[in-house]
């Protein structure tokens, strides 16, 4: 396929837009499986179910999810605390 541009230019090939592509990764604070744009990828994200904060990455090449350590365990009920009190005071406005 060949197309011309208004400068005259022509381009061979599909020129529409690709579309975005989308992987999974769970929240590590609430656990919901989230749809993540390829593009995001090591970027800070929120997840808009319990405003929990992470850093979109390969699941596969990065030891993201937590352990079965008691550490762990207690650090993501602390982000679960925290992220509560967040969404009461957005419902209180």
């Amino acid at each position: 396929m060949t197309r011309k541009l208004s400068s005259g230019q022509t381009v061979v090939g599909d020129t529409a837009m690709s579309k975005p592509v989308y992987y999974v990764q769970g929240c590590p604070t609430c656990g919901r499986r989230l749809h993540i744009r390829v593009a995001h990828l090591g970027k800070r994200m929120v997840c808009q179910h319990c405003l929990g904060e992470f850093e979109a990455c390969d699941p596969a090449n990065k030891q993201w999810a937590g352990s079965d350590s008691g550490v762990d365990l207690l650090a993501r009920a602390e982000d679960l605390l925290a992220t509560a009190g967040r969404q009461l005071e957005f419902l209180d406005d």
